[in-house]
């Protein structure tokens, strides 16, 4: 990932729409890589917005969302998997997903479709989901709007929450308890 600096320099990493404006970043599932906090603001220093491909998809993320809290907070935008907000990469991946969608830490929803025949896009079940899940005006920046600013090398909005604990009820023997 550290090649991506020297590529940026060179002027040979492809920026979304060759404007030089937007970069869509993406990660092992495994593993975030060492140093990506500095990765990522040393590539914002060079007046670039990152975009992180599938966050929800990522083991650590999975772990502790706390580990995006910061980096969305100064400027990172986040991209989730269609198929994650439909439990197509597990609970957790789903999981995640709504959950950052709640703190409105998410700016796109795409298919992750390489071809129309291997990981089709299906994006018509996603974009329903959505629609329940934030509301038709929310969905439709996440979907359609954010992407058209791409294009038009405008700068895609943020509102982030800050990240709070989800209470866990637990189910004893003598009823609720919090």
């Amino acid at each position: 990932m550290i090649d991506i600096l020297a590529q940026l320099h060179a002027g040979s990493a492809l920026t979304l729409c060759g404007q030089g404006k937007y970069l869509l970043l993406d990660s092992p599932f495994t593993v975030l890589p060492l140093g990506i906090e500095t990765i990522i603001y040393n590539i914002q220093l060079l007046g670039i917005r990152v975009i992180l491909a599938h966050p929800e998809r990522i083991l650590p993320i999975q772990a502790d969302l706390r580990l995006l809290e910061g980096l969305v907070a100064r400027g990172l935008l986040l991209q989730v998997t269609s198929s994650s907000l439909l439990g197509k990469n597990g609970p957790r991946a789903e999981a995640v997903a709504r959950r950052i969608l709640e703190l409105r830490w998410v700016h796109f929803v795409a298919s992750d479709s390489h071809s129309p025949i291997q990981r089709r896009p299906g994006m018509a079940n996603a974009a329903q989901e959505l629609i329940e899940l934030v509301g038709a005006d929310t969905a439709q920046e996440l979907l359609e709007h954010n992407g058209r600013r791409i294009i038009k090398n405008e700068t895609v909005p943020t509102n982030p929450l800050p990240y709070t604990e989800v209470k866990k009820r637990l189910f004893g023997w003598f009823g609720a308890n919090k």
